[in-house]
């Protein structure tokens, strides 16, 4: 073998000789960390594209970022319930395409949403509720622009926006004929998990989503909520509690139930 083979194969063997020369790795430090459970969409659903990614300006000249889902057949009605749509944290930002992933209609079966307007919103940074006065902008200019039935508007959200939700039914109970809050309670604190003026939605339709194995957001939050609406008066209020799901596995189980888009048509304002 000549100098120059030589030199190559001794270079190709050295990566292999260092790792055997190594420490074994342990069993435990092989095993791999704990993930949310794995969902496989629909394939009509990851292959959804009809969110379209607009721009809206408030008067107060701040951009909001949205996408905007129709239905096909938008010009057969003259008035579509209509489903604001509120992102988890991890959709804070600039750039919308980052929510496009995390939306509702990716999960939601297509026949689910042939009868729904959805809208979702980009928050910038923060939580919601210092947000609403831009939302309540954008839905306005989207119920004069589009044929929106104004008594059938709902809103829903996840983990963040599953607070959010809840907030934003607070800030304008009147506006709503429901609202479906996924892994999220009406307050960030366990300690004082509702908030005092939670009998303002008495009257409101609420279904309320949560795993019970959630440890971001415990699912005491919403319990206690719940529980308290009952006080209140409101007795309707459905609760679905996941068994042995955690924190991420909660909003794909919900929004593709088909159950929740018929109980959304049942309600009027």
């Amino acid at each position: 073998m000549n100098m120059n083979k030589a030199m190559t194969f001794a270079l190709f063997l050295f990566p292999f000789l260092i790792s055997a020369c190594s420490s074994p790795t342990s069993p435990a430090d092989s095993e791999p960390a704990p993930t949310e459970p794995a969902i496989e969409r629909r394939p009509e659903q990851s292959e959804q594209s009809e969110q379209e990614a607009l721009l809206f300006e408030t008067s107060a000249g701040e951009e909001v970022d949205y996408l905007l889902y129709l239905p096909e057949a938008l010009e057969a009605h003259e008035d579509w319930p209509m489903i604001l749509y509120l992102h988890g944290s991890d959709g804070n930002g600039n750039n919308i395409e980052v929510v496009r992933p995390r939306s509702l209609p990716v999960w939601a079966a297509p026949e689910d949403l042939s009868q729904f307007i959805v809208v979702s919103p980009q928050l910038p940074r923060g939580n919601w509720n210092s947000y609403f006065e831009q939302v309540d902008e954008l839905l306005a200019e989207l119920m004069a622009t589009l044929p929106v039935k104004a008594e059938a508007v709902f809103v829903t959200g996840y983990s963040n926006g599953g607070l959010g939700s809840w907030e934003y039914a607070l800030h304008a109970p009147e506006r709503l004929a429901g609202l479906a809050p996924v892994a999220g309670g009406p307050t960030g604190s366990t300690l004082a998990p509702v908030p005092d003026d939670i009998c303002a939605l008495t009257e409101s339709a609420i279904w309320v989503f949560h795993g019970d194995a959630d440890a971001a957001v415990p699912i005491e939050r919403n319990t206690a909520a719940v529980a308290a609406l009952a006080e209140c008066g409101n007795e309707s209020v459905q609760y679905t509690v996941y068994e042995g799901v955690n924190h991420g596995g909660t909003w794909p189980l919900a929004y593709a139930d088909p159950a929740l888009y018929a109980w959304m048509l049942e309600q009027v304002k």
